[in-house]
């Protein structure tokens, strides 16, 4: 997955052991351009980070078992745990990369975020189920549970405003719709980093501009796929070629 690719870029970037640093304290806050806490504000980032990468977990897990989970037990209770579990994990990696870009000062596009249906759905029935609005238009929803071991999240709220409503969604679906803005975001912030680089380190940038070359032609599917390590020689990519088909290229 991209995601993790682009997660793994910005580990190295971060990692304090690299051959690319002369003077980390120095020169990490200088790349991030941290004017003051500092500290505070590096730890963030890799705190963030960390989260990201144990999310990936969850949302991998997730799309091998979807709601019913690995013991097919057919289990209602562990479907719901996994509804609440999965919903509450892309919602931390949500905030992840908003501390992330907040922190190094990027712009983001944050109701557009919170208004995709992975997050509305979660609001409905993983967070704020008994009150969802304000004052007068508080309302409530009710999970419809037998959809649940088909993936399937459908429910409805009979005391809002308008006196019915009923909504359904694909919950992997939903996630797959926050993985590409999560792409997006992650590239963006890579993209961010790998100038910021040159601009610190100069010549020392050079493998993060090879790898990000590669990274770029994933990411605007010109590679399909690829095999090795994207970090070395030898990496080899899957590209899409329009007049060719499909075939090899370094």
């Amino acid at each position: 997955m991209l995601i993790n690719i682009l997660i793994k870029f910005l580990r190295k970037v971060f990692d304090a052991s690299g051959e690319h640093w002369d003077d980390y304290d120095g020169q990490i806050i200088e790349v991030c351009q941290f004017s003051s806490n500092t500290r505070k504000n590096w730890n963030f980032v890799i705190d963030s980070l960390y989260l990201l990468e144990d999310v990936q977990l969850a949302k991998e897990n997730f799309g091998r078992f979807n709601l019913s989970g690995p013991t097919k037990y057919d289990d209602i209770g562990e479907q719901y745990l996994r509804l609440y579990g999965i919903y509450n994990a892309c919602y931390l990696e949500k905030q992840a990369i908003f501390k992330i870009m907040k922190v190094l000062g990027l712009s983001f596009d944050e109701a557009r975020i919170n208004r995709l249906s992975l997050f509305e759905f979660r609001k409905y029935f993983g967070s704020h189920t008994v009150n969802v609005g304000h004052k007068g238009y508080e309302h409530s929803y009710i999970l419809d549970r037998s959809t649940l071991s088909n993936g399937q999240i459908e429910g409805y709220s009979s005391n809002i405003e308008s006196g019915h409503r009923s909504i359904k969604g694909d919950i992997s679906a939903q996630i797959n719709e926050w993985n590409n803005v999560l792409e997006e975001q992650l590239f963006a912030v890579c993209q961010f980093l790998l100038e910021r680089l040159k601009a610190v380190i100069g010549e020392k940038a050079s493998k993060f501009g090879t790898t990000f070359n590669r990274i770029q032609k994933l990411y605007s599917k010109e590679y399909f796929s690829f095999g090795g390590d994207i970090w070395t020689e030898n990496f080899h990519a899957i590209k899409i070629s329009p007049a060719q088909g499909i075939h090899e290229s370094n």
